[in-house]
């Protein structure tokens, strides 16, 4: 794996094992790691529905945060904003499900 592509793809794997693993204070941060890194990625390198998922894969864990507390939740809402406001830039039509 040498490519910047296929350390990308192979991070997000890790991300995808470790929330479906129940690690989610893992998965979160090789998301918002993942979310970071994409913007020094062209384009051509790499697809918007991965980068859609990476941002939708963290806001769901950051919503699953927030809701254990109200603190957690005030603490979170402005990344939480964040994100959605990158999904609607990225597909309106897929960000719309997430908004309700």
């Amino acid at each position: 794996i040498t490519s910047v592509r296929s350390r990308w793809l192979l991070r997000l794997l890790r991300a995808r094992i470790a929330e479906q693993t129940g690690k989610n204070e893992l998965a979160q941060h090789l998301l918002a790691d993942l979310g970071t890194d994409a913007a020094g990625i062209p384009l051509a390198q790499w697809e918007t529905g991965l980068l859609f998922e990476v941002k939708a894969r963290h806001l769901r864990l950051l919503r699953m945060k927030a809701g254990r507390s109200e603190t957690d939740k005030n603490r979170l809402q402005s990344a939480m904003d964040r994100l959605l406001a990158e999904l609607i830039a990225i597909d309106p039509a897929r960000a719309a499900v997430l908004c309700a």
